[in-house]
C-alpha cells in the first residue's frame, strides 16, 4: 500500500536499508535535490505523477529510432516502479504503475517522494542512495 510510505525513514519494501544510512530531504543541501531534478525531471514540483509531454517526446524518438532508447518515467513512476513493481515490460505492469503513481501523489507529499527516490536510486555501478559522503553530495 502506497500509505506506507508517509512514514519517516527507510519504507518497509526496502529490505536491508537502515535509518543510519538514510538520509532525510531536510538533511541534504540544497543543491543536491536541484542537480538531480534539472537532470532527472525537471516537472517533478509542477506535474501530478506524469509528464505527458516528456512521454510523448520520449516515444516519438522511439518510433523514429524504432528501439525503445527512451522512457517517459517520471521520478514518482520510478519510486513505484522500484518498491512495488516487476521489471517486467509489459502493458499490464504499466497500468499497475499508473494506478499506483496516482495512488501515491495522492498520498504522499513531493519532498518524501523525492527522499526516496534519492536513497534508493543506483547511481553508478555499486553505488545507490544518497549518502553524507562528500562525494555524493559535491554534484
Amino acid at each position: 500500500d502506497v500509505r506506507s510510505l508517509t512514514s519517516a525513514g527507510p519504507p518497509p519494501q526496502l529490505e536491508g536499508a537502515t535509518l543510519a544510512a538514510w538520509r532525510s530531504y531536510e538533511e541534504l543541501p540544497p543543491h543536491v535535490p536541484k542537480v538531480l531534478l534539472s537532470a532527472e525531471d525537471a516537472a517533478f514540483f509542477g506535474h501530478p505523477g506524469f509528464d505527458w509531454v516528456g512521454f510523448r517526446r520520449a516515444m516519438a524518438h522511439n518510433l523514429e529510432t524504432g528501439a525503445l532508447e527512451r522512457g517517459g518515467s517520471t521520478i514518482s513512476q520510478q519510486v513505484v516502479k522500484n518498491l512495488f513493481l516487476k521489471p517486467d515490460r509489459t502493458v499490464a505492469r504499466k497500468l499497475q504503475e499508473a494506478f499506483l503513481t496516482w495512488r501515491m501523489e495522492t498520498e504522499v507529499d513531493k519532498e518524501r517522494i523525492l527522499e526516496i527516490y534519492l536513497n534508493l536510486a543506483e547511481w553508478g555501478p555499486g553505488v545507490a542512495g544518497i549518502s553524507r559522503g562528500e562525494k555524493v553530495l559535491r554534484l
